[in-house]
């Protein structure tokens, strides 16, 4: 602990060795030996989670909206950054009736 002072730091290595135990079925052990550590905070963690979000708006928005987005559209949502923007964008599909009504505002 003492050579991993910085939080982000912790938080990156702590998920990746998670990650890394679940694969080899050892996941229970590394549990106790990281009880505390906060990998809740994790840059890595959060880049993967707005990805994932933004996968499920695509394929929610297609359902919803009824056609898939235009290339211009689909750059647009891919430009979206951060958690809570992906979200908020996560929201507003349950009320837009279209890609343009969905994106605007969203950057």
């Amino acid at each position: 602990m003492r050579l991993l002072s910085d939080p982000q730091d912790r938080a990156d290595l702590g998920l990746l060795t998670l990650t890394l135990a679940s694969l080899a079925g050892c996941r229970a052990a590394w549990d106790h030996g990281l009880r505390g550590w906060n990998m809740q905070t994790s840059p890595v963690w959060d880049e993967i989670r707005v990805l994932g979000a933004r996968a499920v708006i695509l394929r929610q928005g297609r359902h919803t909206v009824g056609e898939a987005p235009s290339r211009e559209q689909q750059q647009a949502l891919e430009a979206v950054a951060g958690l809570g923007r992906v979200e908020t964008l996560g929201e507003r599909l349950l009320h837009a009736g279209s890609w343009a009504e969905l994106l605007n505002g969203a950057d």
